[in-house]
């Protein structure tokens, strides 16, 4: 029996150890779990043990007891799934319960007692306000919902949460980042799969107060680092490689495509790709779509929607863009 109780414990916590990865890759910007995960990844491990128990040692219960238990096992898996769906949800209501709201024509925003600048938090709305009306209007979309915004004195990373409607900021970020990212979801309803233009687009539209000129920006870049192939740089790992993030040229990329080839065919390339299916991206990721011959990976994709939507391969793209910008900017070297 012995035997048997430590093969099954540690058939457990290897399935917590494979749904605590599966959870932290499907979490949202791939953030880890906080306590309230913690919490729900014990309540599964005793529902395993549960299960367990009632597969080899049921019959030493009576029926009334074997009854009741298997009610309960089937009745708290769904309930415990649903918890985790909405994981995020749960942990940010603890953490956020006792902050209080500005509400503005496009937004709520959330901030903490000791915030310190909250004297000044209608004038950071309207300025949020401006840039969303903007950027709607740039990309085509149309929200009908307000965001929920929670400023922070000080985050290390600011992130969007599409699916949501959710942005957690730095008072300090650029205005229109992590709003575009939630602004061009609604494109495709869909979270875009290629780095290359999700990033590309958010700070096209960041209406960063340093930087007024992207081009310039990536031109600049270029000279100083070794910019990818734009065609490596559609793979999210090689994105995620270089050295400094090419945040601007994919921002200039993005912006000399919608000034010269026209917004549709933008929002084509961004449904084409965010469209492409989630399980895809998550194989890809653990390394397993070699073993699916008819998975084309991300890159693949997106290399093939650029040609069919722009009549042209991505690599004659990137050197004309590249070609553009020494005109426009080499005489400045």
């Amino acid at each position: 029996m012995t035997r048997v109780i430590l093969k099954y414990a540690a058939s457990i916590i290897l399935i917590l150890i494979a749904l605590g990865t599966l959870g932290f890759a499907l979490s949202p910007m791939g953030r880890a779990i906080g306590l309230v995960g913690v919490a729900m990844l014990v309540l599964l491990a005793i529902w395993c043990g549960g299960l367990v128990w009632f597969l080899h040692f049921r019959q030493r219960a009576s029926p009334v007891a074997r009854r009741w238990v298997a009610v309960v096992l089937l009745a708290f898996l769904p309930l415990l799934i649903a918890a985790w769906s909405n994981l995020h949800r749960l942990e940010n209501f603890i953490e956020h319960r006792d902050w209080l709201t500005y509400e503005s024509d496009h937004f709520v925003f959330h901030y903490a007692p000791a915030y310190s600048r909250q004297s000044e938090i209608a004038a950071y709305a309207a300025r949020h306000d401006a840039a969303f009306e903007y950027n709607c209007n740039y990309l085509g979309v149309t929200l009908n919902n307000k965001v929920s915004f929670y400023v922070y004195d000080e985050l290390a990373e600011g992130f969007a949460v599409p699916e949501w409607n959710e942005i957690s900021a730095d008072d300090d970020q650029s205005v229109g980042h992590e709003m575009t990212h939630i602004i061009a979801f609604h494109i495709a309803g869909e979270r875009q799969k290629i780095k290359l233009i999700d990033e590309g687009v958010a700070t096209w539209l960041n209406h960063s107060r340093r930087v007024t000129d992207h081009h310039q920006a990536a031109w600049e870049y270029i000279q100083e680092h070794d910019l990818f192939p734009l065609a490596e740089l559609a793979h999210n790992k090689t994105f995620r490689r270089q050295r400094l993030q090419p945040y601007y040229p994919a921002a200039s990329f993005v912006g000399y495509l919608i000034e010269n080839y026209g917004l549709d065919a933008f929002r084509q390339l961004w449904t084409a790709n965010a469209k492409y299916p989630e399980i895809y991206t998550t194989l890809e990721d653990f390394g397993g779509i070699q073993y699916f011959p008819f998975i084309p990976g991300e890159r693949a994709h997106f290399t093939a929607t650029v040609r069919e939507i722009y009549s042209r391969p991505l690599g004659e793209l990137d050197a004309e863009w590249r070609t553009w910008l020494e005109e426009r900017y080499g005489q400045q070297r």
